[in-house]
């Protein structure tokens, strides 16, 4: 959350012109008839709170004039190097650093909204993962209760199907048991679904791709 004060940090800059110019010129002799201008600036900028901007760069440039007579012009061609140190107020769009400062607390401003997001969506995916492991572990015990209660109705078809063939209860017995016994398996079959659904979520956030846990 410094963002912000990175406006008031040293910076460092570099910037080149060229420049070629062949156009006609009232005088050739003294003029020439083309021009090459390179230029170089180099050096280091700084902002401060109050408004004042700071540069301190080294100048070289470099100039070339053809066509001109040597008696009008004996050198054509120099180099012209010099450091430059430059200070800046602003009294009025910028005035004390009103804009800087404007600048410097949006960004510190922006830069908490997102810690405060980001920060927001971490606890929102513990949740999720935390309420994901209990269903997970109640879908777990819910699918051994159900098995258990699977298990019990075919030993209890089972016996009454016996029963049954021994003419010591009716037939309406023995389809109550099987309807039983069905409805039970469809239980057992929907536990183990969700339970292998949840395996799967759960495991998609341990970076796992498999319905084992």
């Amino acid at each position: 959350r410094q963002e912000g004060s990175h406006l008031f940090s040293p910076y460092f800059f570099l910037n080149l012109q060229t420049l070629t110019d062949q156009r006609l010129t009232r005088n050739p002799a003294i003029q020439g008839n083309k021009t090459i201008f390179n230029g170089y600036s180099v050096g280091f900028s700084k902002n401060t709170s109050f408004g004042l901007q700071a540069k301190l760069s080294y100048n070289l440039n470099y100039t070339s004039i053809s066509g001109a007579s040597p008696t009008f012009l004996p050198t054509p061609l120099y180099f012209d190097g010099q450091p430059s140190i430059e200070i800046t107020q602003s009294l009025w769009s910028n005035g004390f650093g009103t804009s800087i400062k404007a600048s410097h607390d949006a960004l510190e401003a922006l830069a908490a909204a997102n810690q405060y997001s980001e920060h927001f969506q971490v606890n929102l995916l513990h949740t999720d993962a935390e309420t994901l492991y209990w269903k997970f572990s109640l879908a777990r015990q819910a699918l051994s209760v159900y098995h258990s209660a699977y298990n019990r109705a075919a030993y209890f078809q089972q016996w009454v199907k016996k029963r049954v063939s021994m003419n010591l209860q009716d037939h309406s017995d023995l389809l109550q048991a099987n309807a039983v016994l069905e409805l039970k398996r469809l239980e057992l079959q929907g536990a183990s679904d969700e339970e292998r659904m949840l395996s799967r979520l759960f495991n998609s956030l341990r970076g796992l791709n498999s319905n084992e846990v």
